[in-house]
């Protein structure tokens, strides 16, 4: 009897704890399950983060490129302004404005500036920091090109007027309104107010043809895209200026 009691509160007591074993199993598993979750949501939360660390270091610039970048802005803010201004100025030559006088001088410091615009935007990747940091810093240095740009393309336009520079390749030109001061003396002629005399001579010269002012365009977009070209031109003058003085120098000896 004894032992029939023993194995009665035994069978019991086992089915008794099986329920709670059974919950106790399913409560770990749902506490795996739900950790497990837990876990893919921060390893994904991990990855994420690093992988748009990684694209915002990749997509930092470097001292250099930030310097190019500034650079750059500046450069497009002037090109745009001088565009502007050569439209501005183009409407009013074609519309006989008075503000036109001297057109074709206009037109060869503007290409020359432009084209040394252009020089100084393609030269960026090659100079050294010093430069690029003297052009992030300052407006002036970044005007200085495109303006002794233009007092080249100015030196070449003349160069063309005088006849020192000749040939199918270079431009022809004429005085608009120009004055033959001995006519006009012999029959006894009245001056015309819009004719030019002296030193304004120079702002009266014009192209003969349309092929003649294309050829300015390019010849002074030139001058100011490659300092070295008008340099070159003036370093031969100077070497036939001396030359010629050798020569004359020893035919009076």
């Amino acid at each position: 009897m004894a032992e029939d009691n023993l194995l009665e509160r035994s069978s019991q007591n086992k089915a008794r704890t099986a329920p709670h074993s059974g919950i106790e199993q399913s409560t770990e598993k749902t506490t795996a399950s739900s950790s497990g979750k837990t876990f893919r949501a921060n390893d994904i939360e991990v990855l994420a983060s690093d992988r748009t660390s990684l694209i915002n270091s990749s997509m930092q610039l470097s001292p250099r490129q930030e310097m190019i970048r500034i650079i750059s802005n500046r450069l497009f803010l002037a090109l745009c302004s001088l565009m502007v201004i050569t439209i501005a100025f183009g409407y009013l030559t074609y519309a006989g404005h008075k503000l036109s006088a001297g057109a074709t001088n206009w037109m060869v410091l503007l290409c020359g500036a432009i084209g040394g615009f252009i020089s100084l935007q393609r030269s960026l990747k090659t100079l050294d920091d010093e430069d690029l940091l003297l052009l992030a810093r300052s407006w002036v240095y970044v005007l200085l090109s495109p303006l002794v740009g233009s007092i080249l393309a100015l030196l070449l336009f003349f160069l063309f007027i005088s006849g020192l520079l000749d040939g199918d390749l270079f431009p022809n030109f004429e005085v608009a309104n120009a004055i033959d001061t001995q006519r006009s003396a012999e029959n006894n002629a009245v001056e015309d107010s819009n004719s030019y005399t002296g030193l304004s001579i120079l702002f009266g010269v014009q192209g003969i043809a349309y092929t003649d002012y294309a050829k300015i365009v390019f010849w002074c977009f030139l001058a100011g895209y490659s300092e070295s070209f008008v340099t070159n031109i003036i370093s031969n003058f100077e070497s036939k200026a001396d030359r010629s003085s050798a020569d004359s120098a020893s035919a009076d000896s």
